[in-house]
C-alpha cells in the first residue's frame, strides 16, 4: 500500500509541476518593430495582492533584454485610470517608452481528470512471476486528480496609438501560489515575444 501512496504523490507532485502552456498568441500584422532601435518598456501586473504583483513586474523586468521599468516604480503606486490616462501617456511618449506590457490573472478554474490504472505485468510469465509470491503492485488502479488552472492574460501595447499589438492567454496547472504563476507564466511569455520579435534590443 505504502508504494502505491508513493505513486500516487509522485504523479501529483509531477502535475503539480507542470510548465505554463501559452494556449493562444495574437499580434496585429500591420505593427512592425524597428529592430535597429532601442525600445524602451514599462511592465504591469494586476493583482489584488500588491507584493506577488510587484514581485511579478520585477521578474519581467530581469527578463527583458530592453531597458525596462517596473510598473509600481515608474508611476509610484499611482492606479492608471480615465482621470490620468492621457497624462501618464504623455509622460510615456516624453520619457521614450515605446510598449507597455500588462499581465492579469483572468480566471481561476477546476478540472477533473481521469488517470487510468497501468498494468506493469504485460511481459511477464506467470510461472517465473507468481510461482512463489503474488506481488500486491503488479496493477496501479485509476483514480480522478482535480486541477487547478489559473489562466492569465498578457497584453503589450504601443504607446503612440495606446492599441494593444501583441496578446497572449496562458494557462499555468495546479500551481502552488500566484506568484509562482506569475513567475513561471512571465518566463514563458517573455521567451515568446522574443521568438515572434516583440522584445528587439
Amino acid at each position: 500500500m505504502k508504494k502505491l501512496v508513493l505513486l500516487i504523490g509522485l504523479v501529483s507532485l509531477l502535475a503539480a509541476c507542470s510548465p505554463p502552456n501559452v494556449v493562444k498568441v495574437w499580434s496585429d500584422e500591420k505593427h512592425v518593430i524597428d529592430a535597429s532601435k532601442t525600445h524602451k518598456y514599462i511592465y504591469f501586473v494586476q493583482s489584488n495582492n500588491q507584493i506577488n504583483s510587484r514581485i511579478a513586474q520585477d521578474r519581467l523586468v530581469r527578463l527583458s533584454s530592453n531597458p525596462s521599468i517596473q510598473g509600481y516604480l515608474y508611476t509610484k503606486g499611482d492606479r492608471i485610470n480615465a482621470g490620468n490616462r492621457e497624462f501618464y501617456q504623455s509622460k510615456m511618449k516624453q520619457d521614450g517608452y515605446d510598449y507597455v506590457v500588462v499581465m492579469r490573472l483572468t480566471d481561476t478554474l477546476s478540472a477533473q481528470t481521469n488517470v487510468a490504472g497501468e498494468g506493469t505485468a504485460s511481459n511477464r510469465s506467470f510461472y517465473s512471476d507468481y510461482s512463489v509470491t503474488i506481488d500486491p503492485y503488479a496493477y496501479n488502479p485509476g483514480y480522478q486528480r482535480e486541477d487547478k488552472i489559473f489562466v492569465i492574460e498578457t497584453n503589450l501595447y504601443y504607446v503612440e496609438t495606446g492599441t494593444i499589438v501583441w496578446s497572449s492567454i496562458s494557462k499555468v496547472y495546479n500551481p502552488t501560489s500566484v506568484e509562482k504563476a506569475t513567475d513561471e507564466t512571465s518566463k514563458e511569455v517573455i521567451k515568446k515575444m522574443k521568438r515572434q520579435g516583440f522584445l528587439i534590443k
